[in-house]
């Protein structure tokens, strides 16, 4: 992640005015701005309020279900040079450390794999912990190399 950069909008230049007036128009309305205002804070506030239930649930699956894993975000990080608490941190994203998590699109495992993914790294069967967790740093490595 790089530095924060600001909201931009780019028209093509061009002889016709009329769809730059037509946004300039728009983004002035009060409306308008108060929608602006509105997404900001709702897509970049950069607090993040945790409930009570939220942080309960948090110290017990990295009591009852990080214990299991943490060797495997260490190994997935010796295989990618991927930092293993930014690994571990994705698969809480995505599962909640929960090797049997299965969304309703039918993604799977640690890592919330798909079928394409899992078979494009090798895993055989994303619910294993093992396998998902490397799979998921290595199919990740691949993403970062070709955006």
């Amino acid at each position: 992640m790089g530095k924060s950069e600001p909201i931009a909008w780019m028209v093509a230049k061009q002889n016709d005015q009329s769809l730059l007036n037509a946004l300039e128009t728009f983004f002035s309305k009060p409306e308008t701005k108060q929608l602006v205002t509105e997404l900001q804070d709702k897509y970049f506030n950069r607090e993040n309020t945790l409930t009570y239930v939220d942080i309960e649930t948090f110290k017990r699956d990295m009591r009852t279900r990080f214990c299991k894993l943490e060797q495997y975000f260490y190994m997935a990080e010796q295989e990618t040079d991927i930092d293993w608490l930014l690994l571990a941190a994705i698969a809480y994203q995505e599962s909640h450390w929960n090797p049997k998590a299965v969304s309703p699109t039918g993604v799977k495992g640690i890592m919330m794999l798909t079928n394409a993914a899992a078979k494009e790294v090798g895993v055989e069967d994303r619910t294993d912990p093992i396998q998902s967790v490397l799979g998921g740093a290595e199919y990740l490595t691949r993403v970062m190399k070709n955006p």
